[in-house]
C-alpha cells in the first residue's frame, strides 16, 4: 500500500501543499515547528479520521486560514493498493466550522469521501492502513491503561468494523448507564431501568473482551520473534491481557527466578468463550451493584481492561528500565506492522516522528532494516546528517521550512554518496 499524491489545505502548519510522493524511503527534515510533524499527521488523519494526541478536530484548521474567514482544512490523496480493490483510490477529509443559529458558537463538522462518495466514520477505517512510530510510544509502556485501551481499539478497529461498531456502542452505552447511575443518586430512576441498559452492555462489551483477546494472542507470538532480535537474545518479552471482568481463568504464568529463565514455558493465556465471558459479565455487574450505587459510576466491563509488558516476567510498567521499556515498545509496534500486513495481505504505510534518535544503535540498525524495505515509509528528522548509512536503498529527502516543502536533491547525493 503506498500514496502517490497528496493535497493538504489549511491544515496546521500547511496552507497549501500538493506533492508526488515515491514508493521507498521517504525523509523530511527541517527545524522544529516547521511542519514535519503535521505532514505526518495528515497521512494518519486520512486513515484514521482522528488526531494524534489530544487535539480536537478544530485545532486542526490553520490558524491564519481561520483568522481570514476561511474555516476548514482539506486532506486528498491517490492511494494505490495491492489487493482488491486495485486500481487508485482517492481519500478525501473536510474539517469545516459552522456558526450554530445563536451566531456566536461554531460547530466543528467532519467530512468524509472514499472514491468520491460520502462514508461513514466506521466504514472508513481499514481502506488507507498506517503504523506510527512516535518517541511518545514509551506511553504505551509506562502510562496508565488509557493509552493502552486506545492504542488496541485502534488497531483493532483497522482490521475489522464489527469491533468498531461494538465499541461505538459500547461507549455510548456506558454513557447512558453511568447517567442513569447518577440519577439513582439523586433518588431518581429504578434500578429496574438500569438493568435494561446491561443487556446491550454486556453483548457489546463481551465482543471487545474475546477480540482483545485474540489480538493480543497474535502480537504476543509475534514479538516472541521481534523482541529478542532487538536485544540480542539477552531478553525476552511477553504480552498479557488484562480483562477487569474476573473470568475464572487467571493467566498462568510464574516469574522466573533470574533473567536467563524460559519465561515462554511458564506462561499461558486462556482462549475465551463468549457464553463464559457474558455471564461472568452478568454476575459481576450484579455483586457490583451497591458499589456502583454509591459511586455512580459503572465499575466492571472492558472500559477498565489493560495490557501489561513482561520482560522475563518483570513488569515493564513498575520495574523496567528506560531501555527495557523503549524496546518493548517498539517491539509492539513491530508486531503491529507485521500483524496487519498478515491479516490485510497490505504492508501499511509506515510513518516515523523522530523516532531514530531515540534509540541506540543496536536498535536504530534493526529498524533500519526492517523499513528499508518496506514498500513506502516516512521519516522526520531535524539532522539529516544522521541518516547517512542507515538507509541501504535510495532515499527521497523533502526539506520544509514554515509549511513549505521542497525536494533537497543535495541531500540526496549526500546520502547516495556514503
Amino acid at each position: 500500500m503506498r500514496i502517490n499524491q497528496l493535497s493538504i489545505t489549511n491544515y496546521k502548519n500547511y496552507a497549501r501543499l500538493q506533492l508526488d510522493l515515491n514508493a521507498g524511503t521517504t525523509i523530511i527534515h527541517g527545524e522544529n515547528a516547521q511542519g514535519k510533524t503535521s505532514f505526518l499527521e495528515a497521512i494518519y488523519f486520512l486513515a484514521t479520521t482522528r488526531a494524534i494526541g489530544p487535539q480536537s478536530d478544530a485545532q486542526l484548521i490553520n490558524w491564519v486560514a481561520q483568522q481570514s474567514g476561511l474555516s476548514y482544512a482539506r486532506l486528498h490523496a491517490l492511494a494505490q493498493r495491492d489487493t482488491p480493490p486495485f486500481g487508485t483510490l482517492q481519500f478525501e477529509v473536510i474539517i469545516s466550522q459552522e456558526p450554530l443559529a445563536n451566531g456566536g458558537t461554531l460547530r466543528t463538522r467532519k467530512g468524509l469521501k472514499y472514491n468520491g462518495a460520502s462514508q461513514r466514520a466506521l466504514d472508513w477505517l481499514g481502506k488507507l492502513l498506517v503504523v506510527l512510530f512516535v518517541p511518545a510510544d514509551l506511553e504505551l509502556v509506562t502510562g496508565s491503561p488509557s493509552p493502552r485501551r486506545h492504542y488496541l481499539d485502534n488497531l483493532i478497529s483497522q482490521l475489522d468494523m464489527r469491533y468498531a461498531e461494538a465499541l461505538q456502542l459500547y461507549i455510548k452505552v456506558l454513557q447512558q448507564r453511568n447517567q442513569h447511575l447518577k440519577q439513582l443518586q439523586e433518588r431518581s430512576g429504578s434500578t429496574e431501568a438500569m438493568h435494561l441498559w446491561d443487556d446491550q452492555l454486556v453483548t457489546q462489551g463481551t465482543t471487545l473482551i474475546v477480540r482483545r483477546q485474540l489480538v493480543m494472542t497474535q502480537l504476543d507470538q509475534l514479538v516472541q520473534i521481534i523482541h529478542p532480535e532487538l536485544t540480542g537474545g539477552r531478553e525476552r518479552l511477553r504480552l498479557l491481557y488484562r480483562p477487569n471482568l474476573n473470568l475464572g481463568k487467571e493467566v498462568d504464568y510464574q516469574l522466573p527466578l533470574s533473567l536467563g529463565a524460559d519465561f515462554s514455558a511458564t506462561f499461558h493465556q486462556p482462549e475465551l468463550d463468549a457464553r463464559e465471558v457474558s455471564a461472568h459479565f452478568y454476575k459481576q455487574l450484579r455483586v457490583g451493584e451497591t458499589r456502583e450505587l454509591a459511586q455512580g459510576v459503572t465499575l466492571v466491563g472492558p472500559h477498565r481492561d489493560d495490557l501489561r509488558f513482561l520482560v522475563d516476567g518483570v513488569d515493564m510498567n513498575i520495574y523496567g528500565s528506560r531501555g527495557q521499556q523503549r524496546s518493548s515498545a517498539l517491539a509492539l509496534k513491530l508486531a503491529e506492522m507485521e500483524l496487519l500486513h498478515q491479516q490485510t495481505g497490505e504492508q501499511p504505510i509506515l510513518l516515523l516522528d523522530d523516532v531514530l534518535s531515540e534509540l541506540d544503535e543496536r536498535r536504530r540498525q534493526y529498524l533500519v532494516r526492517r523499513v528499508d524495505t518496506h514498500e513506502q515509509t516516512f521519516v522526520t528528522t531535524t539532522d539529516i546528517g544522521e541518516y547517512a548509512r542507515q538507509f541501504q536503498r535510495p532515499a527521497r529527502v523533502l526539506h520544509v521550512q514554515e509549511g513549505i516543502v521542497h525536494r533537497d536533491e543535495a541531500s540526496e547525493a549526500m546520502l547516495t554518496k556514503t
